[in-house]
């Protein structure tokens, strides 16, 4: 650990293994003016907690203060400099690891675009303050702790991201829908209801209802429905499990419910379409 008048720096164990690794973190109070520039072979965020700066392309940097989130990624250019006024003090993680990093790109900073302002998160300087305790007793899994602090972190920092966006209703219609395929792709195992997608849209229920249908020309229960039949089919030809486990594994929690939507789109029971499966393997013999 280096301490300085205003500067903190921890260091933290090295696993190149890992898809999430915090290498360093730290604390800083910036003195007027300071300038930083050069590059890093690992990614560098900052949290701006106080105070202002610029920080991104040195010809056309950002303006930042409380709220504003910064960060470069490996061996590319970067450039941040304290107000001469009032110099900002910073919060800092340096970290590697492709989770982290798919994790920043997917909050929208890259290379071109590293800075955002956001409304200041305080879990964000409690979890800081929880790291820097942590690496300051190194008791035995500090490196793990560690390591699973920056992504809560990171998680904290796409949660405000995320409302942001909202906030600004910024998103076209097809980043809407296409959000809630991700979802029904994703969790169509489950028993979920339209209710629980539409929520994850973060819109009202009608309005999302409606996006989803202008976009795809299809409600979200049809399109549900068909991505629960189409893994259906694929499962039943398969033999692997019992029609009983099928219907279990797309979404429904009572055979019978989904006999009857299997019957009503196919014309035919499930238990049906895995004897025409059994058959046709026989014939292809």
């Amino acid at each position: 650990m280096w301490a300085m008048s205003g500067f903190r720096e921890y260091f933290n164990t090295i696993d190149a293994s890992s898809d999430i690794n915090l290498l360093f973190t730290g604390r800083e109070a910036c003195s007027p003016g300071k300038i930083c520039r050069g590059s890093r072979s690992h990614i560098l965020l900052h949290f701006v907690i106080q105070g202002s700066g610029w920080a991104g392309d040195s010809e056309t940097p950002m303006q930042l203060h409380r709220g504003g989130v910064f960060c470069f990624f490996p061996d590319r250019p970067h450039y941040y400099r304290s107000s001469s006024r009032e110099p900002w003090e910073y919060l800092w993680a340096g970290f590697r690891g492709s989770r982290g990093e798919r994790i920043l790109r997917s909050c929208g900073f890259t290379s071109e675009a590293p800075a955002q302002m956001l409304p200041f998160s305080f879990p964000m300087e409690q979890l800081f303050a929880q790291l820097f305790s942590v690496q300051q007793r190194r008791e035995e899994g500090f490196g793990t702790v560690s390591d699973g602090l920056l992504l809560q972190m990171l998680g904290v920092l796409k949660a405000a991201v995320s409302a942001e966006r909202k906030g600004n209703r910024d998103l076209r219609p097809e980043d809407y829908a296409a959000a809630m395929k991700h979802f029904m792709d994703t969790n169509f195992q489950k028993p979920i209801s339209v209710s629980q997608v539409t929520a994850y849209s973060g819109l009202e229920r009608s309005y999302s209802s409606r996006i989803f249908k202008s976009v795809t020309g299809l409600t979200i229960q049809r399109y549900l429905i068909e991505l629960r039949m189409s893994r259906a089919r694929e499962l039943l030809a398969s033999g692997a499990l019992s029609v009983a486990e099928v219907a279990c594994s797309v979404g429904y929690d009572q055979y019978a419910t989904f006999e009857r939507c299997f019957r009503r789109e196919h014309g035919y029971p499930p238990g049906s379409c895995r004897r025409q499966f059994q058959f046709q393997n026989q014939l292809s013999r």
